[in-house]
């Protein structure tokens, strides 16, 4: 399996936060200055980030000694995008604030530093780490791409991934810590929208404590901030995500009859749960652009050769019907193959409290009763036996 290659890391809103308090004015006004080695005369463009678009506020070019300054006049704590050369660095600033950004114009990213500002100074306390851990993949993904072609490559290959599995576990523990112990910062909003790589360094079903211990932090300290409310809205939302799946848990459990759907085959035979019953089954749920699920497929396939009196009726979540019927030639030809072509917005997956990671599975007896669910292939060749000899 290929290990992602990490060009950068991904924050909320794609943009490194830095900024420091030196002095009040008592205009209300905010000043954005800073020093930038190494530039002259360059261009930096200031925005204003809000939740869902970015606003274009004012734009002006450093001195021929790297220096330059924004006056801002916002009306709460406001999130600000610097543009400096296609670099993005921002700052979060209040009312009344002296803001200074120190960096090499050549290194952005890796020489940023920070003076004063409470917020700034945790959020540059987290990058510091972030970046190292980015550091370190990305020096992985460049051993993977250079070991590719040498013949103990699949042993380096297993290696590095192991080595990747490390420092994403480390990014997770310690964004969590992180959060703990700042609940209340917009620094910490930063971390838990974090994405290492392809993948949301915090998920939000199994971390869902963390969003609410910083909704309320947010909104003790923040009232009425768009950020705040933007997060409030979120957690809200997975609130109700919430309540709707320990419903569907609770008729989706084992003991409980399989909920009644029907999809078509490719040639547009509609196929129904309930045309099953008499003889186990299977409920499949693959995609064929998955890797796992092509994975699992032949799993199946090894494990069905030992049970052939189990029935398979695997759903896939795909879009495109041609990569569908390809993958399902290639791998399962003889399975009751449906789908309704809507990928992961199927109302299927709502349905059975499926899980966005795939395969999933369902196994079902001939009466309709599920027997067991889960996400490993492997498990099912025990169950069945454990069905068969309680026949």
């Amino acid at each position: 399996m290929k290990v992602p290659h990490i060009a950068t890391l991904v924050l909320l809103i794609l943009f490194l936060y830095t900024g420091c308090r030196e002095g009040s004015h008592g205009d209300g006004s905010t000043r954005i200055r800073g020093e930038l080695e190494g530039s002259a005369q360059d261009k930096i463009r200031l925005s204003e980030v809000t939740p869902g678009r970015i606003l274009a506020r004012d734009s002006v070019y450093t001195s021929p000694e790297g220096t330059f300054e924004f006056v801002v006049d916002p009306d709460e704590t406001t999130i600000y995008k610097l543009d400096i050369g296609g670099n993005m660095l921002a700052c979060i600033a209040g009312k009344d604030e002296e803001l200074y950004i120190e960096a090499d114009y050549r290194d952005l990213r890796h020489t940023f530093d920070v003076h004063g500002n409470e917020e700034s100074e945790l959020l540059e306390t987290y990058l510091r780490h972030t970046f190292e851990n980015e550091r370190k993949a990305d020096s992985l993904a460049a051993v993977f791409e250079e070991s590719k072609n040498l013949p103990g490559f699949p042993a380096i290959r297993n290696r590095i991934e192991k080595s990747y599995v490390e420092i994403y576990r480390d990014q997770q523990e310690f964004t969590r810590n992180f959060i703990r112990k700042h609940p209340s910062a917009l620094a910490s909003l930063i971390a838990i929208n974090q994405v290492f790589g392809s993948s949301e360094v915090l998920d939000k079903s199994a971390d869902f404590e963390l969003f609410d211990m910083l909704d309320r932090g947010l909104n003790k300290k923040y009232p009425g901030n768009k950020h705040a409310l933007k997060h409030h809205e979120i957690v809200q939302a997975m609130r109700t995500e919430q309540s709707r799946k320990n419903i569907a848990a609770q008729y989706t459990s084992p003991g409980k009859v399989i909920p009644e759907f029907s999809l078509k085959t490719p040639e547009g035979k509609r196929t129904h749960v309930r045309d099953f019953r008499g003889r186990p089954l299977i409920l499949y749920f693959w995609a064929s652009l998955d890797a796992r699920s092509r994975k699992a497929n032949h799993q199946l396939k090894e494990i069905l050769k030992e049970y052939g009196d189990v029935q398979v009726m695997a759903v896939s979540f795909d879009q495109n019907k041609e990569l569908w019927k390809a993958a399902m030639k290639i791998d399962s030809p003889d399975w009751t193959h449906v789908s309704d072509l809507k990928g992961m917005s199927s109302p299927v997956r709502v349905l059975l409290n499926l899980p966005e990671k795939l395969p999933f599975y369902y196994l079902v007896d001939e009466n309709g009763v599920i027997l067991a669910k889960g996400g490993e292939i492997a498990d099912l060749r025990s169950q069945i036996a454990e069905l068969n000899a309680n026949e």
